[in-house]
């Protein structure tokens, strides 16, 4: 006994994966010496397996049970090891899910998806973000970086990471070089919208160092500090402050006005707008904008230039991007090729 009790204090201090293998050897091993013993009461090592782990479990069915003096001996060395290595491997098993439990909601797991999107900045914003993307993409991946103790929120396909994403270990831990996409929301915490977007402007030049090839967006406080980003590589701008002012007098003339955007830039809300590819036999703008027309959808830019329909006869260049206003279903059919 003082034997035993001394192999499982030691058993104590060895790594979880050890137990891990111990138990396992353990379990296939007596399965195996079980039926060699006896081979009448266990006609196979998966009857072996069986009593194995009825007995060390504790359930205890009793369908089978060894009957010889040699099965016994080895079942009274089964009770005295068996129970006690599986308990100590279960205890085991439960740590490493509370400890990657925990260090989920400390941020301090790394992200091993690709073709995610990485959101800096937690705010009502960011959230708001996350609800949008799921809504579009519900299986796209999605990293939170924020210097923030706990996970503001945790759920499927979701991550948060702790951390400033000045770092370059923090912004590695997001797996960034294998990203899709960034956005950098200005920092709600600093009420000089200067340092905001100098803040926001030194992330984005940190990003491009890292992996210049992932497309950044940036939330930009004041048109007037865009000068702090002409050497920097952002994809695309946003301008909340001024897009609200816009919005808001537009809305005090033209009644229904905001509900209308509203449907355009969130796709939670009515139709919305998507990217397509044209097709071969789109010649012109005017090929593409009817036939999509027939199934639909209606053509509304090439690229940003929302002037397309004054140029409908011109020739559609190589590699255009083309935005149509649809619905979700449209969509998916556009998708399929004719």
């Amino acid at each position: 006994m003082i034997i035993i009790r001394a192999l499982l204090l030691k058993l104590l201090k060895m790594p979880g994966i050890s137990i891990i293998f111990i138990t396992f050897f353990l379990i296939t091993g007596s399965a195996f010496s079980i039926h060699l013993i006896e081979p009448e009461t266990f006609a196979s090592p998966f009857d072996g397996l069986w009593w194995v782990m009825t007995t060390i479990t504790t359930v205890g069915y009793g369908d089978l049970y060894p009957k010889t003096v040699g099965g016994r001996i080895y079942a009274f060395f089964l009770f005295l090891t068996g129970i006690g290595l599986i308990s100590l491997t279960i205890g085991k098993i439960l740590d490493a899910f509370t400890l990657y439990h925990k260090r989920m909601e400390e941020g301090k797991l790394e992200y091993k998806r690709k073709d995610h999107i990485i959101l800096i900045g937690w705010s009502k914003k960011a959230q708001l973000a996350i609800q949008e993307i799921r809504s579009t993409y519900p299986k796209k991946g999605i990293v939170i970086i924020d210097k923030l103790e706990k996970a503001p929120i945790i759920e499927k396909n979701i991550q948060f990471i702790s951390g400033s994403p000045l770092d370059t270990p923090t912004l590695d831990k997001a797996n960034l070089k294998e990203a899709h996409s960034v956005i950098i929301f200005a920092d709600e915490k600093m009420m000089d919208c200067d340092l905001a977007d100098n803040k926001s402007a030194a992330i984005a030049v940190k990003i491009e160092g890292l992996a210049a090839h992932v497309r950044t967006i940036v939330e930009v406080l004041s048109k007037d500090h865009l000068d702090i980003f002409k050497y920097t590589k952002v994809d695309d701008f946003i301008f909340p402050h001024e897009t609200i002012s816009h919005l808001a007098v537009r809305s005090a003339f033209s009644d229904g006005i905001s509900t209308l955007f509203t449907q355009l830039v969130s796709n939670q809300v009515g139709p919305d707008v998507f990217e397509i590819q044209p097709r071969i036999e789109w010649r012109t703008y005017n090929d593409a904008f009817q036939a999509l027309l027939a199934q639909g959808a209606t053509l509304i830019s090439a690229g940003d230039d929302l002037t397309i329909n004054s140029r409908l006869n011109e020739p559609i260049p190589p590699n255009e991007r083309l935005f149509v206003i649809c619905s979700k279903e449209v969509y998916a059919k556009l998708k399929i090729p004719q």
